[in-house]
């Protein structure tokens, strides 16, 4: 988890602006394990959209989950006196796992990382103009026809030898293995199964996924979408160029090094 949270090289900086002006803020979680459960002191922020892709319209919350790899785009009231964007302590273990939480292996995997400042904002200067939303709305697929549905099954664990594993489908990565054949030019339904006893942000590489539960009426695409400890999460995935090799994989950098990640070939 790391003992410290650092944005842009700095512990909690300031951000100003002029008092009830709106600052757009983009925040990208570059951390190795850390989730970021951002929290402005309860107030209302705005989402415009989620790893590059648009929200139409733009979706109003109290608490964003950015996971790792995940970014967000955020619209926030510049309050009369300096609110602080915390990010609240979040536990990547689920239930059922007896004690896993005290363990202090695998650099503090179960380990839950205390609440940590993000940056602060408050008054000081001139409001500015918000910038103009510049990414697309992405392409809907939820009446898309799907050639394939697949499910993806995370696993891992403690060990026989007192260690986690972490892989796919019960199989380690190997680069000369292909584990998801594709076709170019299809759209495919994957369901992402977490048999885990902990969370895994899982991340496509090339291709945006688009997740078939999110909030009525938005198109959710994401690049890393969460998948909780014990739970399913169906995306939609459209292979619609970039034929060649690539990877799936946990966004828990750790998990991935361990052998989370697959071999996806669309041809």
């Amino acid at each position: 988890m790391g003992d410290t949270l650092l944005t842009n090289g700095l512990v909690a900086p300031l951000l100003t602006g002029g008092p009830g002006g709106v600052e757009r803020v983009l925040v990208i979680n570059a951390c190795a394990t850390r989730y970021l459960d951002l929290d402005l002191g309860g107030r209302t922020v705005r989402v415009r959209g989620r790893d590059g892709g648009a929200f139409e319209p733009a979706v109003e919350t109290r608490r964003v989950l950015v996971v790792p790899g995940g970014r967000v785009d955020l619209e926030m009231e510049v309050p009369a006196e300096p609110v602080d964007l915390v990010a609240r302590a979040y536990a990547l273990h689920g239930g059922g796992m007896g004690g896993m939480g005290g363990m202090g292996g695998m650099g503090g995997m179960g380990a839950t990382p205390a609440d940590a400042t993000v940056l602060t904002l408050g008054p000081g200067g001139a409001s500015r103009p918000v910038a103009p939303r510049t990414s697309r709305p992405r392409r809907d697929l939820r009446d898309a026809p799907v050639v394939r549905r697949r499910i993806i099954r995370m696993t891992g664990g403690m060990s026989s030898m007192a260690a986690m594993t972490f892989d796919f489908d019960g199989r380690p990565f190997d680069a000369d293995r292909v584990d998801q054949d594709v076709s170019l030019g299809t759209v495919e339904e994957w369901v992402l199964e977490n048999a885990s006893p902990m969370h895994h942000p899982f991340h496509l590489h090339t291709w945006p996924m688009q997740v078939m539960d999110a909030t009525p009426g938005v198109v959710d695409v994401r690049d890393v979408v969460d998948v909780p400890a014990g739970a399913t999460v169906t995306v939609r995935i459209a292979f619609d160029r970039f034929a060649g090799v690539t990877v799936y994989h946990c966004h828990i950098l750790d998990h991935e090094d361990l052998g989370m990640m697959g071999v996806v070939e669309a041809g």
